[in-house]
């Protein structure tokens, strides 16, 4: 994955982030697993959001005005951006 400046320094606090959410046992948060199938929206561009998804497994295409923006893999995040960054939602779609 080729990221500019400012992707890496998103990408790197997603992962700093969801390694505080998933292993830091100070406070424990619910969470659940989700099996979603193939080509389903799991967040629509126009919307946001109030969770957080860790890919567990597959692969999930993120985009904006449909151009693809990432491939996103096992144990990456969706969803930060729109709830803690303020950017604009993209649109991802499981494969």
């Amino acid at each position: 994955m080729i990221l500019n400046p400012s992707e890496l320094e998103t990408h790197c606090i997603n992962r700093q982030f969801k390694a505080y959410l998933l292993e830091d046992t100070t406070y424990s948060l619910p969470y659940k697993k989700l099996y979603i199938d193939a080509n389903k929206t799991i967040i629509e561009e126009t919307k946001q959001t109030d969770a957080i998804y860790i890919i567990v497994s597959g692969v999930v295409i993120e985009t904006q005005n449909q151009t693809v923006l990432h491939f996103l893999g096992k144990e990456e995040c969706l969803g930060l951006d729109t709830m803690f960054h303020g950017s604009p939602p993209h649109q991802a779609l499981s494969h």
